[in-house]
């Protein structure tokens, strides 16, 4: 998939070494790698699937981590409220979760998505973005996992869909949680 962008964007650009730069080869390359974008885009589904049911002590996060970088691949920025720490209070006692929630709601009601940062633009991309389904894998093994406060990071995962659909309701629409995923 990257070397399709890589060929597409060379022959848009007109880049010394490209053979053919005719308005036909263009669109071929861009059917390419539009291709190989949804091709990758199934086969991290399928990985986040697979990942997120294995029983293994690390199988919530390894997932978390897969979904990331789908997410990543759209373009869409990181999460403006990541969890940084584990710890279930912050120094003045209040449940990170707590925080996170109040700053990306005080955000969502007070402010328009296209006021509340500076955000890419990521209708071009052909990659197809992380389904609800995609969230609630790896929601659900969290839901499963071992892990001490499992719940601050699928709460924390809850937050993200929100943000994403936030951001860009026409690309993410499918992903705001609903009550499967809660």
């Amino acid at each position: 998939a990257n070397r399709a962008r890589r060929a597409y964007n060379a022959a848009v650009n007109g880049e010394v070494g490209t053979t053919d730069t005719s308005e036909e080869a263009i669109v071929k390359l861009k059917e390419e790698w539009v291709q190989n974008e949804q091709h990758l885009s199934r086969a991290y589904s399928q990985a986040i699937k697979y990942v997120a049911r294995t029983r293994e002590m690390d199988a919530a996060s390894r997932a978390e981590k897969i979904l990331n970088e789908m997410v990543a691949r759209t373009g869409a920025p990181s999460t403006q409220y990541p969890l940084e720490d584990d710890t279930a209070m912050n120094n003045n006692g209040v449940a990170v979760s707590t925080k996170l929630k109040r700053n990306v709601m005080e955000q969502m009601l007070h402010t328009k998505a296209s006021d509340s940062l500076t955000l890419p633009d990521i209708t071009e991309n052909p990659f197809v973005p992380p389904t609800r389904r995609d969230f609630g894998n790896v929601l659900h093994s969290w839901a499963s996992s071992k892990i001490r406060r499992k719940g601050l990071h699928a709460e924390a995962l809850l937050l993200r869909m929100a943000e994403l659909s936030w951001w860009y309701p026409d690309t993410f629409s499918d992903t705001f949680p609903d009550s499967k995923s809660f």
